[in-house]
C-alpha cells in the first residue's frame, strides 16, 4: 500500500513473532493444567504460568506494532487522497462496497488497528491447540472421560462457529439491505433473530461450568486442574459469538481494504509508488515558444477516465503563457475534470507536458514526483476540499510559504515534528489543542491536548496571525465575498455554490502559483458577483508588479459564460467539443 518495504519487513517479523508466542501460549495453559493436578510440580505449573504469560504479552506486542503500521499507513493514504477521492469512492462502489462504507473510509484506519488486534487467524489456531493440548494435560494425570470432554467440546466451536458465522454474515447482508431501503420492521425482525442466535450461543458458552459441576459429583479429585483444562480449553467455545462477529467484520473490512489498494495500485490513479513507472522513457525536449518565457506548454495530452479508457476529448496541443489565458470549451460528461486530473499528473495520461521557467522547458516527467509539479501548478476545485475543512484550512500551505520568519522563530523553539503537526493540522483540531491547554484543569482524563504546555504561547501567536491574514484577504474582496459571515473560521461547506466559487479564485491569487488550473469559474454565481469574479481572474491574470506579484497562466475549463471569458480575459479559446 505505501511502497515501504523495511515497513513490510517489519510486518513480517512481527507476524513471526504472534506465531510464537501462540504456541507458547497453548503450551503454557496446557503445563499449567498439568501442573494444578496431584501429579504435577510446582515447577510445571511456574513454568506453564511463564509461558502463557510471556506468550500473551509478546502476542499482544506483535499485534499492537503490526496495528500501528497499518493504522498510520491507511490513515496517511485516506488523508491525501484529495481530488482521488470522488474518483475513488466511485470505483468501490461499482465494486460492490456498501455506500455507508465508502462514506466512512475515515474510520476504517482504526477498524483494522481492532482487527489485527484481535489476530484472528492466531485465535483460531489457539481455539484448536487449547482444547488439545489441555485434554492431553487432562489425560496424563488419568482423568479421560474429562479428556474426552474438553477435547469434543472444545473442537465443536469449529462446526457451531461456522454456523454462527454464516448467520452472522447473512444478517449482515440483510442489515445493510433493509438500512439502505430504510424498512423498519424488517430491520426488527432481524435484530430479533439476532436476540435468538445470541441466548443460544451463551448458553454453549455455559458448558464448561456445566462440565466441571458434573466433574465434582461424579468425582471430585484434581478441581484445581479440572477448572483450568476446562476454562482454558473451551475458551474458544464461550467465546464463539464475539470470534464469528469479529470474523465477519474482518472479512468485510479486509475485502474493501483489498480492493482500495487495488484500485490504487493500478491505473489511471498515479500515486508516489507508481510515478517511477508513468515517468520512464517519457523526456523527449522541445523548443520552448519564443514568446513562453513562463507558463506551460502541451502536446499530444490526453486524460484517462477511471475506466482507463481515454478521455473523450481530442488531444492537447497549446502553449499558455504567463498573463495569458486558455478557456477549453467542452460539454459536460466528456471527461474535462479527468484531462484536468492528468495534466495535474494524479490519473494517467498520454501525451506530454513541460512547464516553462526563465525560457527552459522542464518536462513534467522528469520531476521527482507529481507533488513537486504542485510547486508550479495549483489546480483548485471544490472536489480538493475536505468536507470539514474550514475557509483558514485552504490557506495554510501558502501561509507557511508566506511567513517563514514565525515557522522558523517556531522551529529554534520546539521540536520539529511537534512544529510541522500544529502547522498543518485542521484549523478546528488548532482550536481545541489551544483550548485544552488553557484549561487543563478543567478537562476530564481523556480530553488532554497533543502539545506540551511550552507551546502554548506559539500556538496562540500562529492561530492568531493565520486567522488575521485569512481576514484579511477576505475583507479585500467584494460582493458576496464581503460578509461579515464570510470569515475564516467559517466552514467551506457552509458557503453558498457561488460563495464558494469566489472563495477558490481568492485562494488561488493568495498561492502565488506561476500556472492556475480553474473548473468553471463562473458557475453559480449571479451577475453582479460573475462580473466581481472576472475581474478577480483579471487581476490575478496580470499580476501586481508593485505588490511583486508576478503574472499568471490561466488555464479554464468552461462550458458557459465562454463568451464573457474571453472578452474580459482576452482568452485564446479552443472548442473541445
Amino acid at each position: 500500500m505505501s511502497g515501504d518495504i523495511r515497513r513490510a519487513q517489519q510486518i513480517a517479523v512481527w507476524r513471526l513473532v504472534m506465531l510464537i508466542s501462540v504456541a507458547m501460549t497453548v503450551a503454557g495453559g496446557g503445563l499449567t493444567t498439568f501442573g494444578l493436578s496431584q501429579r504435577g510440580k510446582v515447577t510445571i505449573f511456574l513454568i506453564g504460568v511463564v509461558f502463557a504469560t510471556v506468550g500473551y504479552i509478546a502476542d499482544m506486542h506483535a499485534k499492537n506494532a503490526v496495528g500501528g503500521i497499518w493504522t498510520i499507513g491507511f490513515r496517511v493514504k485516506l488523508g491525501k487522497l484529495g481530488f482521488h477521492k470522488t474518483i475513488l469512492q466511485a470505483a468501490l462502489v461499482d465494486s460492490g462496497v456498501p455506500s455507508e462504507e465508502v462514506q466512512s473510509l475515515h474510520s476504517m484506519a482504526h477498524e483494522l488497528y481492532g482487527l489485527e488486534l484481535e489476530g484472528l487467524r492466531m485465535r483460531e489456531w489457539l481455539n484448536i491447540g487449547r482444547p488439545i493440548v489441555n485434554a492431553m494435560a487432562i489425560a496424563l494425570y488419568g482423568d479421560w472421560w474429562l479428556a474426552l470432554a474438553v477435547v469434543v467440546l472444545g473442537l465443536s466451536y469449529t462446526p457451531v462457529g461456522k454456523i454462527a458465522q454464516k448467520a452472522e454474515a447473512r444478517r449482515q447482508a440483510k442489515i445493510q439491505a433493509g438500512t439502505s431501503a430504510h424498512h423498519i420492521d424488517f430491520l426488527h425482525r432481524l435484530y430479533e433473530e439476532r436476540v435468538l442466535m445470541t441466548d443460544m450461543l451463551n448458553g454453549i458458552s455455559m458448558l464448561p461450568k456445566a462440565a466441571f459441576a458434573l466433574k465434582y459429583l461424579i468425582n471430585a479429585g484434581n478441581l484445581l486442574a479440572a477448572m483450568n483444562g476446562l476454562t482454558d480449553g473451551l475458551s474458544g467455545l464461550t467465546s464463539c459469538l464475539t470470534f464469528q462477529k469479529l470474523k465477519v467484520t474482518n472479512a468485510r473490512a479486509t475485502a474493501t481494504t483489498e480492493r482500495l489498494i487495488s484500485i490504487l495500485g493500478n491505473e489511471p490513479f498515479i500515486t508516489p509508488q507508481t510515478w517511477a513507472t508513468h515517468t520512464a522513457g517519457k523526456q523527449p525536449a522541445i523548443e520552448v515558444p519564443p514568446h513562453v518565457q513562463s507558463g506551460l506548454v502541451v502536446k499530444n495530452f490526453r486524460g484517462k477516465l477511471p475506466s482507463n479508457r481515454h478521455a473523450r476529448l481530442p488531444a492537447l496541443n497549446f502553449s499558455l503563457a504567463s498573463g495569458e489565458a486558455i478557456v477549453l470549451q467542452a460539454p459536460s460528461g466528456t471527461g474535462k475534470s479527468m484531462t484536468l486530473l492528468g495534466l495535474m499528473h494524479l490519473l494517467e495520461n498520454s501525451g506530454d507536458e513541460y512547464i516553462v521557467h526563465d525560457s527552459q522547458a522542464i518536462n513534467v516527467h522528469s520531476l521527482s514526483s507529481a507533488q513537486e509539479l504542485t510547486n508550479y501548478m495549483l489546480f483548485i476545485s471544490e472536489e480538493g476540499v475536505e468536507h470539514t475543512a474550514r475557509i483558514v484550512d485552504l490557506f495554510k500551505a501558502y501561509f507557511r510559504e508566506q511567513h517563514p520568519e514565525l515557522y522558523a522563530e517556531h522551529l529554534a523553539r520546539h521540536p520539529q515534528m511537534l512544529v510541522e503537526v500544529a502547522w498543518a493540522m485542521a484549523d478546528n483540531l488548532l482550536d481545541v489543542s489551544i483550548a485544552r491547554l488553557e484549561h487543563t484543569s478543567q478537562h476530564a482524563a481523556n480530553e488532554q491536548p497533543a502539545f506540551p504546555a511550552s507551546m502554548l504561547p506559539d500556538l496562540c501567536r500562529l492561530n492568531q496571525v493565520r486567522t488575521t491574514w485569512v481576514d484579511s484577504i477576505l475583507q479585500a474582496q467584494h460582493g458576496n465575498m464581503a460578509s461579515r459571515d464570510v470569515h475564516a473560521k467559517r466552514m467551506f461547506a457552509s458557503l453558498s455554490a457561488g460563495e464558494r466559487r469566489r472563495l477558490l479564485v481568492t485562494v488561488a491569487a493568495a498561492s502565488h502559483r506561476p500556472i492556475v488550473i480553474f473548473d468553471e469559474p463562473l458557475a453559480h454565481l449571479d451577475d453582479h458577483n460573475r462580473a466581481l469574479q472576472l475581474e478577480q481572474l483579471r487581476q490575478l491574470q496580470a499580476g501586481d508588479q508593485a505588490r511583486g506579484e508576478q503574472p499568471v497562466a490561466l488555464l479554464i475549463v468552461a462550458h458557459e459564460h465562454v463568451q464573457q471569458l474571453h472578452d474580459k480575459l482576452q482568452a485564446q479559446l479552443i472548442n473541445l467539443s
